[in-house]
């Protein structure tokens, strides 16, 4: 299955590789780009799903301009690179997204979930059961905004993550796509956390989208 990538034609516009980047894929047709060469990016003009993300989804911990260990209050952010990109499609110029992603049947994943449906993001979820100690978890991101002189600071917990477990067959790409997917979009992080389940097959959820 090929999805066609690239930017409406009224958007269209020279893409200069800096680099080799090798084979990929444009609306059906291998093409190989070498340094220096120019080429245009195409999207179908028609399509259920405009812009589909798959990748993990986090929920922020955020103290504002207090430093963590002085904090005692906090607010929750829902976000995730791959699902921000989809939410401010939806909510700013009003385009059909969706995300495929993990979700962890508890009351943080009920949490994340409410703000998926806020943002008019269509979800598509690998569902997992929390075990009510260990896990799976939904990852959660600890950050601080700074001030001043003070930068901010970001650290993360994503141990027994459950967007990390996720494995070839977790999505019906078929049913999914049926409609016609625009673009679609992963991240690089994201591809690095399934690298652990690649093996022996190499072949992630990546592989098959």
């Amino acid at each position: 299955m090929v999805v066609q990538i690239g930017v409406p034609p009224k958007w269209s516009s020279p893409v200069c590789a800096g680099a080799d980047v090798g084979p990929f894929s444009v609306g059906g047709t291998i093409t190989s780009v070498s340094r220096g060469e120019h080429f245009m990016l195409e999207i179908s003009s028609t399509g259920e799903i405009d812009f589909l993300a798959l990748g993990a989804m986090v929920h922020r911990l955020d103290p504002g301009p207090i430093p963590f260990r002085k904090a005692s209050d906090l607010r929750i952010h829902v976000s995730g690179g791959e699902f921000n990109c989809a939410a401010n499609l939806s909510d700013c110029f009003r385009l059909s997204t969706g995300v495929a992603t993990a979700m962890v049947d508890s009351p943080v994943g009920d949490l994340i979930h409410e703000r998926v449906r806020a943002m008019g993001v269509r979800p598509f979820y690998k569902m997992f059961e929390h075990d009510g100690v260990r896990g799976p978890n939904m990852a959660t991101v600890y950050s601080d905004q700074g001030a001043g002189v003070r930068a901010p600071v970001v650290f993360y917990n994503r141990a027994n993550e459950a967007a990390a477990l996720l494995g070839p067959g977790d999505f019906d790409w078929a049913a999914i796509t049926s409609g016609g997917v625009r673009w679609f979009h992963s991240g690089g992080i994201f591809a690095l956390s399934l690298i652990h389940i690649s093996e022996p097959t190499r072949r992630t959820p990546i592989s098959y989208a």
